[in-house]
């Protein structure tokens, strides 16, 4: 299996898609995308300005501090429980598995975010993104709804 080249963007630089559908122009650019999903977080300067500051998610994932076991009931279906791999060690999520708003979460991040060749399942490391996405977004002074 041959890599695709990645070539490196300008992350200002506009790009854009544009599409028909019924006869209507449906837009897939920057601006159009943040406007439908809410503007990008804004988060408070950093108390130390060597240290950047995180958001929630960033702050779970570099002490990897993760619930599993809400991940697993939040974003699997009913009785349903990561992958077994070697020595009975908990590896993998299942696209069968998950809910339906996990998994159309799951194949956006696999085919635009990561794209992979292997898009049935996913490492346990990437599901709290997808649990992250799934609940949405905790901004300084709000709560979790569970």
């Amino acid at each position: 299996m041959l890599c695709p080249i990645v070539i490196k963007k300008d992350m200002d630089a506009q790009s854009s898609y544009t599409t028909f559908v019924r006869g209507k122009t449906i837009l897939f650019d920057r601006d159009t995308i943040n406007a439908y999903l809410g503007e990008p977080l804004t988060l408070p300067p950093s108390e130390d300005p060597t240290v950047p500051t995180l958001c929630e998610y960033g702050i779970n994932e570099e002490d990897n501090d993760w619930d599993h076991a809400k991940i697993v009931r939040d974003i699997l279906l009913p009785g349903k429980r990561y992958k077994k791999g070697k020595g009975d060690e908990s590896t993998t999520a299942s696209y069968a598995d998950m809910t339906l708003e996990a998994a159309f979460i799951f194949k956006f991040l696999v085919h635009n975010v990561w794209p992979k060749s292997h898009v049935s399942t996913t490492p346990k490391a990437v599901t709290p993104l997808i649990w992250h996405i799934c609940k949405g977004p905790m901004l300084p002074g709000s709560s979790p709804e569970n």
